[in-house]
């Protein structure tokens, strides 16, 4: 039996504590990732049958590593309670928790390659990242099958093994960091030569890190703690996560763009009513014909001249009666005079 066995016999707290704690949170961000997946099956996006393709994939491989997950936590703490023997001996399910991180961090890592290449128009770099992608998941998988075929659960932290798990997440988090640094660099770009589009481009450098940065933090958590604290166990605390962030990641960058929609359809129109706002808002077009009809009026066609002109006629027609009532006064006052 290794020092590393030994070890983990005498120190059951430390072995299966941290399994206890990565299989909980996993458990935790599987609900996470379904809340996700419920929001892309609903937002009635049509994307190509590649993309619809990863995402079924994803969602498979998160099922049956939830279901792995329970099963590794039932066998060592409710099959085999009180028996530390069982650690010395070598675990399938265990075994398979590199494979699963292989299945989801390839096809994530190659989702981002992909819109770099698109950024920088360079194919070449979106090679480059594929390939060290693949390389580090083809290492994380080579370690978990010699783990399989040992007789003992903690032979990969012998001396070959390590060599081969430092080397393979290694790779996995210089492809991570440089995703990471590329993805903000060709955003903040973009940002200035095109101003206008500052408000949406700052979202995406935004969703771009908080997706990006999490699982680049796992990994060099996972990566410090089998260098420092080898073997006391704890970094399956964040292998059981690392997975599961890169999907979250995944997903959150295939949901916001129901987000930059509802940016659009705000931020397009000078007024909101916010009273008849909604979560998803549909925007209809309508084609309004607006006739206006001019008439162009004469001097005496308008209101002002005509009150002028209805005045003048009243004093010229009253005019000849007062004219007649002086004449008969004129009369009756010659007729009065003595002769």
């Amino acid at each position: 039996m290794s020092d590393a066995g030994v070890f983990l016999a005498d120190n059951v707290r430390s072995a299966l504590g941290p399994i206890l704690a990565g299989v909980t949170t996993n458990a935790f961000i599987f609900g996470i990732c379904t809340v996700q997946y419920y929001e892309y099956f609903t937002s009635g996006i049509r994307d190509s049958w590649i993309l619809l393709g990863t995402v079924v994939w994803l969602a498979v491989v998160d099922v049956l590593f939830s279901i792995n997950s329970a099963v590794i936590l039932w066998q060592y703490v409710i099959d085999n309670f009180a028996n530390p023997a069982v650690l010395h001996q070598s675990n399938w399910h265990f075994n398979l928790v590199p494979l699963f991180m292989s299945f989801t961090s390839v096809p994530v890592h190659i989702f981002l390659a992909n819109r770099i290449g698109h950024f920088s128009k360079s194919w070449a770099l979106f090679g480059s990242l594929a390939l060290l992608s693949s390389s580090a998941s083809a290492l994380a998988s080579v370690s978990a099958i010699r783990s399989q075929l040992a007789s003992d659960v903690v032979f990969w932290l012998d001396s070959e093994p390590p060599a081969l798990t430092l080397i393979g997440l290694s790779l996995g988090v210089a492809c991570d960091v440089l995703m990471t640094g590329l993805l903000l660099y060709y955003l903040r770009r973009d940002k200035k030569a095109f101003p206008k589009a500052n408000r949406k481009l700052s979202a995406c450098v935004q969703i771009s890190i908080q997706s990006a940065v999490p699982s680049t933090i796992c990994a060099v958590v996972i990566l410090v703690l089998i260098k420092t604290l080898d073997p006391a166990n704890f970094q399956h605390v964040f292998t059981f996560l690392l997975g599961r962030l890169y999907e979250a990641a995944f997903l959150s960058s295939l949901n916001f763009r129901s987000t930059v929609r509802e940016m659009d359809s705000l931020y397009g129109v000078n007024s909101i009513d916010l009273l008849t706002i909604r979560r998803h808002p549909t925007s209809h077009d309508f084609a309004v014909r607006v006739t206006q009809e001019t008439k162009t009026l004469t001097d005496s066609e308008w209101p002002i001249q005509r009150s002028l002109e209805q005045g003048i006629q009243s004093r010229v027609s009253t005019q000849p009666k007062l004219c007649k009532s002086l004449a008969i006064r004129d009369e009756a006052g010659a007729k009065r005079a003595p002769v």
